[in-house]
């Protein structure tokens, strides 16, 4: 569905008239749409996205919340090899 919506975004053509040439119903169309939309929103804003950690140690403290009520807190200087150990125990 997304190399149709891809096509449609290139070109000049109203979504009705998109929609006849493959014969597809305009709603349908419009829930891709809507999905590709969605999707192609950066993860950071996406509601309890993983934020990438890039460095290899950690200069400070961190403590994690979960909505559940479970906490994380590792001390300063923590490896990332050690929070990559901790999160493939989950």
């Amino acid at each position: 569905m997304y190399p149709l919506i891809e096509e449609w975004l290139s070109s000049s053509v109203r979504q009705r008239d998109f929609c006849s040439m493959y014969q597809l119903p305009l709603a349908v169309f419009g829930y891709w749409l809507r999905k590709y939309r969605d999707d192609q929103q950066p993860v950071a804003e996406a509601e309890g996205a993983f934020v990438e950690l890039k460095s290899e140690d950690l200069p400070f403290g961190l403590v994690l919340e979960y909505p559940n009520g479970v906490r994380l807190e590792l001390e300063s200087g923590a490896s990332a090899d050690y929070v990559r150990e901790l999160a493939g125990q989950c």
